[in-house]
């Protein structure tokens, strides 16, 4: 029996989507959730090169946009439960992220100054 490239597509496909479900369960279950995680990375990476090298010529199903945005849902659900089982540590993040936004728009602003009687002033 021969297994076409389309059927390795589809199959591969398949597993993406198990073990993203099975890693968000992992996530909110707090088993086993890194490696959940590195196994959910792991596949995805494997379905993007297969995606980018042989199979960006064959169309299934997946390939809907439908499936796309289910990506992103998915990739969403799990940031927030990674976020919501380590949220100490998910604020410290934010928190850090805003100030260095915050500190980046100031430093433009300086710079960015085209009124050459404006340099007093911020």
């Amino acid at each position: 029996m021969i297994i076409t490239a389309n059927q390795w597509k589809i199959t591969l496909e398949l597993l993406f989507y198990l073990s993203a479900v099975a890693t968000i369960v992992s996530v909110f279950e707090r088993p086993s959730e890194w490696d959940a995680i590195f196994v959910w990375l792991g596949i995805g990476i494997i379905r993007e090169i297969i995606n980018k090298t042989i199979g960006k010529d064959l169309k299934t199903v997946f390939d809907h946009k439908v499936f796309k945005f289910l990506d992103t849902v998915l990739l969403g659900v799990l940031v927030v439960g990674v976020y919501w089982n380590y949220r100490d540590l998910g604020i410290l993040i934010s928190t850090g992220i805003t100030a260095l936004l915050t500190l980046l728009t100031f430093l433009f602003r300086l710079f960015k100054r085209d009124d050459p009687a404006s340099e007093d002033k911020f």
